[in-house]
């Protein structure tokens, strides 16, 4: 005996089969932006903690990053991506300091 919750699946998938089939038909790629999003890195995010970061660094480091977004290279790849490379290199310092034996 088939049940309610088995109808269902096969229903939901009977019906992504059929609009997949209809979008080949009419020559319409598949739409794959999901699988596309999961595939991009993703950007370092800025550490939180200002641990063995001085006012001084903090204060360049957020003037270069803010003049960067302004008047810097195009949107590039991450890993050619200064700003990424800002961040990344930020987070670094940060973990040394909190970790100083790693």
């Amino acid at each position: 005996m088939i049940t309610e919750e088995a109808r269902s699946e096969q229903a939901a998938e009977d019906r992504a089969a059929l609009e997949l089939a209809l979008q080949q038909a009419a020559g319409v790629a598949p739409n794959r932006s999901a699988e596309r999003r999961r595939e991009r890195p993703q950007k370092t995010p800025i550490p939180k903690s200002k641990a063995g970061l001085s006012l001084g660094y903090r204060f360049i480091w957020r003037l270069h990053y803010t003049l960067l977004a302004w008047g810097g290279p195009a949107q590039r790849p991450l890993e050619w991506d200064p700003r990424e490379r800002m961040r990344r290199e930020r987070a670094e310092k940060v973990a040394h300091a909190q970790h100083p034996a790693d």
